[in-house]
Order: C-alpha cells, then structure tokens, then sequence
C-alpha cells in the first residue's frame, strides 16, 4: 500500500518541491523542484550561478555535508539573507568563518551530526528557534551582531558558546538619558535561550552578551559554565532547571541576575562582581556557593 503524501505544516509558506509529496524544499525556479532535487547539471548550473553576498534560500531542503560545502563554496562563504528554516542537515553542517550579510534563520531546522559556527559572523539577526541539534552544536567564538533568538532549541550533544559575543556595545555617554538609551538598545540586542533543552555540557565562558541573556524556563541536563562571562544588561533564568553543577561565575554583570524560581539539583555558584542577585522562590538542593 503506498503511504499517504506528506501534509506540510501549516507554517511553511513557501511553494515546496515537485520531486515527491513528502519533500518540503523550497522550489526553485525553472525548475519547480528543490536543490536537493535537482539533476547534476541542475545542480551544477544553479551552483555555480551564486555569488559571494548573495541571498540563499534552501527552506526545507535536504542538505548533505557535500552539498552544503558547495554551496558555501559558491557564495565564498558570505552570505546576504541566509533562510535555512526546517532544512535538514544530514552530515556535519560546517559554518566556520562564515559571513551572514543579512539575517539568518534556522527556525525548526535538524542538524543529525555535528552543527558547527565555529568564528561565524553574524552581521544582522540570527534565530535557530526550536532547531534540533543531535549531536554536538558550537558557536566558539562566533559573533551575532543583532538580535540572537535560540528559544525552545535542543541540543543533544555538548553546546559550546565560549567566547561567542552577542550584540554590539553602546557608545553612550555616561548621563542619565544616555544611559536609558543604552539599556533600551540592550533590551533590543538581547539573547533569548528561553526554554533551550541542554542535555550535554554546555559551555559560555568569556561569553560576551552587549545586552540581555534570557534563558527563562532553559533546562541544564549536565553542568552549565560561564567562568568570565561578561553582560551588560541582566541576566535572566527565571524558572530554569540546574540538574548539574552550575558555574554562574566568577562573571560580570552590570545590571542584575535573575534565578526566581529556578530548580538547582546539584552545586550552584554565583560570582556576578555585584549585582543584584533575585532568588525568589528559587529551591538549590545541592551546595550554593555565592560571591559577590
């Protein structure tokens, strides 16, 4: 019996691949089917049509670590709007080095191996909302100059943030509205990891966040790190899950930390140079070690 056709979901307002019921690339045109999809010489027509800054558009497309590489490699590893939402990575998806022009997204995108952006600059937006990593997924030393959305992520494997910088810092005089603005310009270039699922490591030292770190409601499986971080803003967990130990320190933050309602089931330290800490309802099962 042959299996019913695929329904798209109802999010995906982008004209899908002829090839086979079940493909949700995006078409493209002349030839009404997705990358994947497309014959060699399709495929080696369209690639080598690409420039560096181009626009990319591969929504829903089947991406294999070949496939990806020769795309990079035909825009020489920049790209103006990068749009990657459910696309899925079947090898390791390797970014490193890659300039983002415009901004890129990989909203409910799945990488099954390693999903690396290791030194990538974002210039504008990024948003990986509800992406699936299965294995190992880094941003080392990556750069995202706008807003950085990684809400309702899963990462399966360690997730490595160390060195990553997240907005751009203010240039603001030191008065009263100047610094207004700057916190409102914070607000804006914030990091949303709200209810991220981390079930390996996962690792932020010498982060640098110019605005606000959220991750209200984020659920940490194993330990959590983030040794000589850097906010400039507040940093938010409100409602967040410690299962391991949790180094929130020793780190700078210029306005406060917020661990109301947060669950710590094994050590939690807490070295914030000073700010306000907001422990409200807050249950630490294991040992607390605070500093400030």
């Amino acid at each position: 019996m042959t299996p019913p056709a695929r329904i798209a979901p109802l999010d995906v307002v982008w004209r899908t691949c002829d090839a086979v019921p079940e493909c949700l690339g995006v078409a493209h045109e002349p030839y009404g089917r997705c990358l994947a999809h497309l014959s060699p010489g399709e495929a080696g027509t369209f690639l080598r049509a690409l420039t560096p800054g181009q626009a990319l558009d591969l929504r829903g497309t089947l991406l294999s670590e070949d496939l990806l590489a020769r795309v990079l490699d035909g825009v020489e590893r920049r790209a103006g709007r990068a749009r990657f939402d459910r696309a899925v990575f079947t090898g390791p998806a390797r970014f490193g080095e890659v300039v983002f022009a415009g901004d890129a997204t990989f909203d409910n995108a799945r990488f099954d191996r390693l999903a690396s952006f290791y030194g990538a600059r974002f210039l504008r937006n990024a948003s990986f909302r509800e992406a699936r990593f299965h294995r190992e997924f880094s941003l080392h030393d990556a750069r995202v100059c706008g807003h950085a959305a990684f809400d309702h992520i899963t990462v399966r494997g360690d997730a490595l943030f160390g060195a990553a910088r997240f907005g751009a810092p203010s240039a603001a005089a030191p008065g009263t509205a100047s610094l207004q603005k700057a916190f409102q310009k914070a607000s804006f270039q914030r990091a949303s990891f709200q209810k991220a699922q981390f079930h390996g490591f996962a690792v932020f030292d010498a982060a640098v966040f110019h605005g606000d770190a959220g991750f209200r409601g984020a659920r940490f499986h194993r330990a959590v790190s983030f040794r000589g971080s850097d906010c400039g803003a507040s940093a938010e967990f409100q409602g967040a899950r410690f299962e391991g130990a949790a180094y929130l320190g020793p780190m700078r933050i210029v306005r406060r930390l917020s661990l109301a309602g947060v669950r710590a089931c094994a050590p939690l330290h807490i070295d914030t140079g000073g700010c306000r800490v907001v422990l409200r309802a807050a249950a630490v099962l294991g040992r607390l070690a605070a500093r400030r």
